[in-house]
């Protein structure tokens, strides 16, 4: 029976062959050009890869003027706007012990103190070996009644400044509040007594009317 399909396959195979034959003749001719085109083909789509993978970057905010503004606000007093300065500043200074340490202790005193403890973590990762980072992870800990906790990070201030007031006025208070008073008097007296605001204590240098939470 007669096919149209056949007919066709009669018709285009010569055309083809023949193109082929004179394709393969020119071949010096047309591989450059072949060649061109693919290595377009190739550049083009690396370079939609290359835009799809790598977005436009970020404009990163520096932290030095939220510094600036936080520490005015924390010598006011002003301790809300203070932290509001802190925060935006924080990721931005991974490694500044200091600013870590205000912005703990200022949600420790707003009560904020599940962050508190967050970022009494990230002040101990600013600066492992300092032992005023150690001693207000100790309060954090303490405030989130994680009272053991909070003895072994006082204790682990006192291991770098064995006369770090704050780490043994946080490690008497977690103390008390664990029900152990006459330990908790005992650390109060190596401390030398009084809060650690009214011993000139490092951590909170510079801030007015900041009472220590008991």
């Amino acid at each position: 029976m007669f096919s149209v399909r056949w007919l066709w396959l009669w018709i285009l195979t010569p055309i083809i062959a023949v193109g082929g034959w004179m394709v393969y003749q020119q071949r010096d001719q047309f591989g450059p050009p072949v060649r061109e085109a693919i290595s377009n083909a190739f550049d083009n789509a690396r370079g939609g890869i290359s835009t799809i993978t790598a977005p436009t970057p970020l404009p990163t905010t520096n932290p030095a003027d939220h510094i600036v503004r936080g520490d005015n606000a924390w010598t006011q007093g002003a301790i809300e706007q203070a932290l509001d300065e802190y925060k935006a500043a924080v990721s931005g200074a991974p490694n500044d012990e200091r600013v870590h340490s205000r912005y703990t202790y200022g949600l420790i005193i707003e009560g904020n103190y599940a962050d508190a403890l967050s970022a009494a973590e990230d002040t101990v990762t600013a600066n492992p070996f300092s032992a005023d980072a150690w001693a207000i992870r100790a309060l954090a800990l303490e405030r989130n009644t994680k009272y053991p906790e909070a003895v072994a990070s006082a204790l682990q201030a006192l291991s770098i400044d064995p006369k770090n007031v704050d780490a043994l006025a946080f490690m008497s208070q977690a103390y008390l509040d664990a029900g152990q008073p006459a330990t908790a008097e005992e650390k109060s007296q190596s401390s030398g007594g009084g809060r650690p605001e009214q011993r000139g204590s490092p951590l909170r240098a510079g801030a007015v009317q900041l009472q220590f939470i008991v």
